[in-house]
């Protein structure tokens, strides 16, 4: 029992591999690679330390609060692989991902060693948002099985992000269900409180044009003028 014990423990300390930086990192964001029309609306920009995974070990999952109204425009995520990697936008309950997928983008990311975000537009889903809507992404990739390798993660202080957490699907570590990274990893490492991916979400707002109150207007006063017309006419 002992030596089985011991084998699950140097499985999930070669699974997963977590080192400080020296201070807080704050990775670049890049507007030109935002959606058109797009304005950015969460953001969640530093870390201080740098968890990468070895295998196929887990699936991750980072939950967001929408702020404007709108539809879904870009998702910049922190990541370390040179392949190409699928992102999922998902539906939560609770305020926990589910395994429902709103949308789905692929990019490939810059590679490491880099402070710059992978952008996955969305623009051309058409997903509408709402304020105060909890959605979440989760990165896939194919050749991993659907886990995902290398993602940075930032908990270098308690919950940078207060309006999402990191969740986490570990199998190797007995977790089936969505837990949050801080609970599955972090009993004996890093800060107490919440853990978060380095992030950005622009939402594409949708403002009525300029020209159509004054169309409205227009119509308006047609249905005016023919009704006194036609009022003129029955008084004759």
């Amino acid at each position: 029992m002992k030596t089985k014990l011991l084998g699950v423990i140097a499985a999930c300390v070669l699974a997963l591999s977590v080192k400080a930086t020296k201070a807080d990192t704050t990775v670049n964001l890049d507007s030109a690679q935002l959606a058109s029309g797009s304005v950015i609306d969460q953001v969640q920009s530093s870390y201080s330390h740098v968890s990468g995974f070895l295998g196929d070990v887990q699936t991750l999952a980072q939950t967001f609060t929408v702020g404007v109204t709108g539809e879904l425009g870009t998702i910049g995520v922190f990541l370390n692989p040179s392949i190409p990697i699928t992102l999922n936008v998902l539906q939560t309950s609770a305020g926990v991902p589910t395994s429902t997928i709103l949308a789905t983008a692929v990019a490939t990311p810059p590679g490491q060693p880099n402070t710059a975000l992978t952008y996955f537009n969305f623009s051309s889903s058409h997903v509408p948002v709402s304020v105060g809507q909890v959605l979440a992404f989760r990165p896939y990739t194919t050749v991993s099985s659907g886990q995902v390798l290398g993602i940075q993660i930032a908990f270098g202080s308690p919950d940078p992000y207060s309006r999402g957490e990191l969740y986490t699907i570990y199998l190797q570590g007995g977790i089936t269900d969505w837990q949050t990274f801080a609970s599955a990893h972090l009993i004996d490492q890093g800060p107490v409180g919440g853990v978060d991916a380095a992030f950005v979400v622009s939402v594409i707002t949708t403002p009525i044009p300029g020209a159509l109150p004054l169309f409205a207007t227009g119509l308006g006063a047609l249905g005016l003028l023919a009704w006194r017309r036609k009022r003129k006419v029955l008084t004759n």
